[in-house]
């Protein structure tokens, strides 16, 4: 209730009790002011006893996928609630709008549970809440807006594509990639049985079979390779310097996302380096090797928070970090463009036992990047619905 309502209120109770002798109208003013002061001190109190919680099943989602927000509204007080409006902010890149709106009764100790469904519209991290309350009096004329502290940070994943027309190359054996050149067979990968013959290897026998049927069976293997790899990502500004430049970057991310998944369900370790902007700052992010689901989780969500560089050339990460990398690690190059400087790095890097395969993003195929003649595999990236064609150089 507005202040100046009530000092009026108090100049009438005064005036009446000073100058007015009927009984009856002193009553009904004194009623109501112990009415208001009841009625004020509700609305005092209540807010206090109105908690609210948010759950959420994930704080990182995929971009497109909706995800389900449960505001939990309870009230602990042994009276009613007669209304509260209710305003649950989120960020505009989660939702098509920036807050949603509830009305809803409480009654005493009632518990209520809120939702509705956001999803990421494109990769980054972004915030849902705070959850404003507008409480009123009994009759509506005065109400009081509480502010809860609900807030929750929400990173949404590159969108992720499959990837189509490559073939992974290593030089370290046994894996589950399969390899058409049998010069490293995986002994944990039994394709098959043959019968023994001369010159075979006595270890590989299969003793179980061999006793069932009274003569010699020995084990075949999948030829296969293990490819440990280091995924180099350049979002140096300098280098998409042509129209649409956040368009690519983008597609840069994705690309280099999508590759990890894919060594990801390969099983395979991965790592990743890439000159980038994280909280404002030009740095370089180094992940080291690792495998797993959370390894993959913990990338992608590097991923989702980075920005182009804008002072960290890329040939500074081939020069300087990546010394005393493990001998047959496979390298992949993802990047719009590569200087004669890079190139040149690369090379030395492919001579000390290193597979290399170039992935090209950008608004034009790069004949220059076509690095087959040295030993390169060279790839333009070509997004087609949910599939990311590498096209060969």
């Amino acid at each position: 209730m507005n202040r100046r309502l009530w000092i009026l209120l108090g100049i009438i109770i005064v005036f009446v009790s000073l100058f007015i002798e009927l009984g009856g109208l002193k009553i009904f003013l004194y009623a109501s002011l112990l009415f208001l002061g009841i009625n004020k001190l509700y609305l005092l109190l209540i807010p206090k006893h109105v908690q609210v919680k948010r759950f959420l099943e994930t704080t990182q989602v995929f971009s497109t996928l909706p995800e389900d927000n449960f505001l939990h509204i309870s009230n602990t007080f042994f009276l009613p609630v007669g209304y509260i409006f209710i305003r649950d902010a989120i960020d505009i890149h989660l939702a098509p709008r920036q807050s949603y709106p509830f009305l809803l009764t409480l009654r005493p100790h009632e518990r209520q549970m809120l939702s509705y469904s956001f999803s990421g519209r494109r990769r980054g991290k972004f915030t849902i809440g705070p959850t404003t309350m507008f409480f009123s009096d009994f009759v509506g004329w005065d109400d009081i807006e509480i502010e809860h502290d609900t807030r929750k940070a929400i990173i949404v994943y590159p969108t992720l594509f499959r990837l189509s027309g490559h073939k992974y190359k290593s030089m370290q054996p046994f894996g589950i990639i399969k390899n058409p050149m049998p010069i490293f067979e995986d002994p944990t990968l039994i394709t098959g049985l043959k019968e023994y013959t001369v010159g075979d290897e006595i270890r590989r026998i299969n003793w179980k079979v061999s006793a069932r049927q009274g003569k010699f069976y020995i084990n075949t293997y999948q030829p296969a390779i293990s490819s440990a790899s280091l995924v180099l990502l350049n979002l140096a500004n300098e280098d998409y310097d042509f129209h649409n430049k956040d368009y690519y970057i983008e597609r840069a991310i994705e690309v280099t996302a999508s590759l990890l998944r894919e060594l990801f369900l390969l099983r395979q370790e991965m790592a990743l380096v890439c000159n980038c902007r994280i909280d404002n700052v030009d740095q370089v992010l180094d992940v080291d090797l690792g495998k797993g689901e959370a390894h993959l989780t913990s990338m992608l969500s590097h991923l989702a928070t980075i920005e182009p560089a804008k002072n960290a050339p890329f040939r500074d990460i081939l020069a300087k970090h990546l010394r005393g990398i493990s001998w047959g690690v496979s390298l992949f190059v993802i990047s719009p463009r590569l200087s004669s400087e890079c190139i040149q790095h690369l090379i030395n890097l492919y001579h000390m036992g290193h597979s290399i395969t170039i992935i090209q993003v950008g608004p034009e195929i790069s004949r220059e990047l076509s690095l087959w003649n040295i030993g390169f595999q060279s790839y333009y990236a070509e997004h087609e619905a949910t599939l990311i064609q590498l096209t060969r150089l």
